[in-house]
């Protein structure tokens, strides 16, 4: 289980950072978790192609 909160944020995100970081995160979770991949080498590998 990860639990992230973003500051000034409620149940929605308005600043765009906060928006794309919550997708990113939600992705990898499910690569890991119902597709067996190593989120954690795959989101670094992501943020170094940005």
């Amino acid at each position: 289980m990860d639990v992230h909160y973003y500051a000034n944020e409620g149940h929605g995100f308005v600043k765009r950072e906060n928006q794309i970081d919550s997708i990113r995160r939600t992705i990898n979770w499910f690569d890991e978790h119902l597709k067996g991949k190593n989120a954690a080498a795959e989101g670094q590998a992501d943020q170094r192609e940005e």
